[in-house]
């Protein structure tokens, strides 16, 4: 018989906790859930230029699906399905470029995503160059 042994029952149907744990090297990190969702109403046009219905589907699906992607991330979508993906490179350019080159359409409901900001306007005129609207 073994003395020091706990069994212990727990459901794993439904993760309502509001943190995750991750693995690292040495002990784990403890950290929020990125399980927010992002609502159009919540979004600001800063541009001159208002997004179609089409582009708000798409933006809408890409912040669905960024948090699901390494740091540095850039995802391009359509309203329907994600057509380019850049990740885990030391810069947003390098993230870009990758997505770009690897997208299976670029076409006008087409939308670049970001998990962060732009210091520069060197991403933005890559997405540009490749038809991003």
């Amino acid at each position: 018989q073994k003395k020091n042994i706990r069994l212990l029952e727990i459901d794993m149907t439904i993760d309502n906790r509001e943190e995750e744990f991750v693995s690292v090297s040495g002990g784990y990190l403890v950290q929020d859930k990125d399980n927010y969702e992002v609502t159009k109403e919540e979004m600001k046009v800063v541009t001159d230029v208002e997004p179609t219905d089409a582009q708000w589907e798409a933006m809408l699906l890409g912040w669905k699906v960024i948090p699901s992607v390494k740091s540095n991330a850039i995802i391009l979508s359509n309203n329907k399905q994600t057509v380019g993906i850049g990740a885990g490179q030391m810069n947003r350019v390098g993230a870009a470029k990758i997505a770009l080159e690897r997208a299976i359409e670029i076409n006008d409901n087409v939308v670049m995503i970001s998990d962060g900001f732009f210091p520069m306007d060197d991403t933005v005129e890559l997405a540009a160059k490749h038809g991003i609207k």
